[in-house]
């Protein structure tokens, strides 16, 4: 059954004496980490039917893994389940897609059409996200929607997306008390996998930022407001000082900064850089940088370079599919950030601004390395 999300494969499911044991609970884990993590789900191909049925059964078992996470996590796993439909749509090696497999998964699915030409009903139920896949643009026709290839087989991929999405999350109190404790395993064992990707990549882009010497330029600007002397408000404190962290500077770097600040205590900023390094946490997004003004047009990031943090510029914009004008540019760019002091890649004094006045709030109620009052 290679459609699980289908009323054939709940009637199949439904048919059988069901047992959900290791082997079970073990495909179903890895189909949420390859779905998180990879957004891709591995065709299974084999004859073997208890194989075949423990396929089958680590659908439902993912969906109540996949509910104990966020709403973004959730996304990527249903973008994995949807690829995995494309990767049966658009066989490995084939330069044509199956229309004979696109035909019997739109039944399954209760697409009504003949051919490529689909109820107005259908459509709009399923209607792509592509932009040419606007109902405006489209050819209508008595009441029926007439699409090439390409577009009826984005409207099958958008039937499995609704289908995958539909219920999602499963509410904890739905699931059977018996499997509880295995779904919490399972749980877990995603997440530890999703920080150890997470942390690698964190790593990886470090590296690649401190060897381009290529810094954000949203980190930059902040960095160049608490030179200036300007009182940064808390957001730019805390996304600066965790961003300076992470790409390797050390406490004694980052205090530097701070000390050309309003209210600069020492001895508060140390304390509050030590706690957000043993913490370990990441520079906040790009999207929230946009969200508080701090995103710079520069960044060109939320757009086709996939830049999502600020972590991942000098990674993105050094790694192996940088083009060469991108690699230029980098190069121009260090060499401006060297001659204005915003380089980081050199001593202390190269490139840091303070997080003081407004920071994150210490045990005392102080801002990011303020004084009191």
């Amino acid at each position: 059954m290679r459609y699980p999300f289908t009323r054939t494969a709940k009637e199949l499911m439904s048919s059988q004496e069901v047992k959900i044991d290791f082997r079970v609970m073990e495909r179903a884990t890895k189909r949420v980490a390859d779905g998180i993590l990879r957004e891709s789900i591995p065709v299974l191909e084999t004859s073997d039917r208890e194989l075949l049925m423990a396929e089958l059964l680590s659908y439902p078992i993912a969906r109540m893994i996949v509910s104990s996470f966020d709403s973004p996590f959730r996304h990527r796993y249903v973008n994995g389940e949807v690829n995995r439909v494309r990767t049966y749509l658009f066989p490995p090696g084939s330069s044509e897609p199956d229309m004979i497999e696109a035909e019997k998964i739109s039944k399954e699915l209760g697409i009504e059409h003949s051919g490529t030409v689909i109820s107005l009903r259908s459509y709009l139920l399923n209607i792509p996200k592509d932009l040419d896949c606007r109902l405006i643009l489209q050819n209508v026709h008595e009441g029926s929607v007439i699409l090439d290839d390409r577009k009826f087989l984005l409207v099958i991929c958008e039937a499995s997306r609704n289908l995958v999405e539909a219920g999602l999350p499963i509410s904890t109190d739905s699931i059977p008390a018996d499997l509880k404790k295995n779904i919490q395993t399972a749980t877990k064992d995603v997440e530890v996998q999703l920080k150890d990707m997470q942390e690698a990549q964190q790593q990886r882009a470090a590296v690649a930022a401190r060897a381009s010497g290529v810094m954000a330029p949203c980190m930059m600007a902040i960095i160049a407001r608490a030179r200036a002397g300007e009182n940064l408000p808390h957001f730019a404190r805390v996304a600066v000082a965790n961003y300076l962290i992470k790409i390797g500077k050390t406490i004694d770097d980052v205090v530097e900064i701070f000390s050309h600040t309003p209210n600069f205590n020492e001895k508060t900023t140390r304390y509050q850089l030590e706690f957000i390094q043993k913490k370990g946490y990441s520079p906040p997004s790009c999207q929230n940088m946009d969200t508080y003004g701090l995103r710079l047009p520069e960044c060109r990031c939320l757009g086709v370079t996939k830049v999502k943090n600020p972590m991942q510029y000098g990674f993105r914009r050094t790694g192996k599919s940088a083009s060469k004008g991108d690699e230029g540019e980098g190069k121009r760019r260090a060499k401006r950030e060297r001659s204005t002091g915003s380089y980081v890649g050199g001593s202390s004094s190269d490139a840091y601004g303070d997080t003081g006045g407004g920071g994150t709030r210490g045990r005392r109620g102080r801002g990011f390395g303020e004084v009191d009052g």
